[in-house]
């Protein structure tokens, strides 16, 4: 189904099999318009197109391969989104902008080449089974370290590989800031070693990383955001610095047994942690709070803190 100039794909009838050509001279090709099309393996997308819609390609689970038309600038959020059978793709190097889920859940997808006038790339952009992650040498925006992509300066984390083989990692002192979903289901990975200047934690950095069994946050963090460590299955104790003055009340992982807050003032803590304690994490999670030495009677004497179940303080 055509736009009436022909200039538009709107819908592929999902009962379409094998390879579609798309016709050249259609411009644009809709959201949605391959959507749940599971018989077609193969896509050739002509360079007339310069722009393919959100979720346009959403759960051909048969869909092999892609053809992208060679000025295309944005690959728009979800694109290829549940295209579990998708194996090779070319990125056309006119490609700025990569958004978020482009490639989610395209298991079968093991090599990626992030082109050369990629500028930005969303969350959740890569596939969680890739096995291979590169960069065109010339690209101006990104630098990647052992399958670990930065920012050019290298003061950004932007994402890990999730399928990086690696236990330990050591994030450069150069980084400041963590981007949102950077370590997300890196469900290897058992310790971080975050650098003393690090200043931000996006959103769902950590989150389902399983193996992770240890982290030190560093003292200049003011945030710990939703769904920091979220699904961390393995991380049994964690210290939040007394800097940080905001906690997200969906942080922390359940099997979170101590956590060890910095924070002097019980009633300032309470005000940071009000959100936690909205859905019930210290009554039903936490089996032990440890407060700073010489603060404890402060702690069970304020209103918030008494109802947790064990309170103790720090030795040091």
């Amino acid at each position: 189904l055509y736009s009436y100039d022909l200039k538009r794909l709107v819908r592929v009838m999902p009962a379409k099999r094998g390879v579609f050509q798309v016709p050249d001279g259609v411009k644009e090709i809709d959201p949605y318009a391959f959507d749940h099309c599971r018989y077609i393996t193969k896509v050739i997308i002509p360079d007339s197109v310069i722009r393919i819609g959100t979720c346009a390609f959403l759960n051909c689970s048969s869909l092999e391969e892609v053809r992208l038309p060679k000025g295309l600038r944005k690959l728009i959020e979800s694109t290829f989104l549940n295209c579990y059978s998708l194996r090779k793709i070319d990125i056309p190097n006119s490609v700025r902008k990569i958004e978020k889920t482009v490639f989610w859940h395209c298991n079968d997808l093991a090599e990626i080449c992030l082109p050369k006038s990629l500028s930005s790339l969303g969350e959740m952009a890569l596939p969680y089974a890739l096995e291979s992650l590169t960069i065109h040498p010339d690209n101006k925006y990104f630098t990647l370290v052992d399958d670990v992509l930065y920012n050019k300066d290298m003061t950004e984390l932007v994402v890990m590989r999730c399928g990086k083989d690696v236990k330990h990692f050591k994030i450069p002192d150069t980084v400041t800031k963590i981007g949102r979903y950077a370590f997300r289901y890196c469900d290897k990975l058992e310790s971080v070693e975050l650098p003393a200047g690090l200043l931000e934690i996006g959103e769902a950095a950590f989150d389902c990383c399983k193996s992770l069994k240890k982290v030190v946050l560093p003292g200049n963090i003011q945030r710990v955001e939703r769904s920091t460590f979220f699904e961390c299955d393995s991380l049994k104790s964690l210290t939040i610095p007394e800097n940080v003055k905001y906690v997200d009340g969906f942080s922390f992982p359940l099997g979170l047994s101590e956590l060890h807050i910095r924070h002097h003032d019980p009633q300032e803590a309470a005000q940071i942690f009000s959100k936690v304690k909205e859905r019930n994490y210290f009554k039903y999670y936490i089996n032990t709070l440890y407060v700073p030495k010489g603060t404890g009677s402060d702690y069970m004497n304020n209103p918030f803190w008494r109802k947790c179940i064990t309170i103790k303080e720090d030795k040091e």
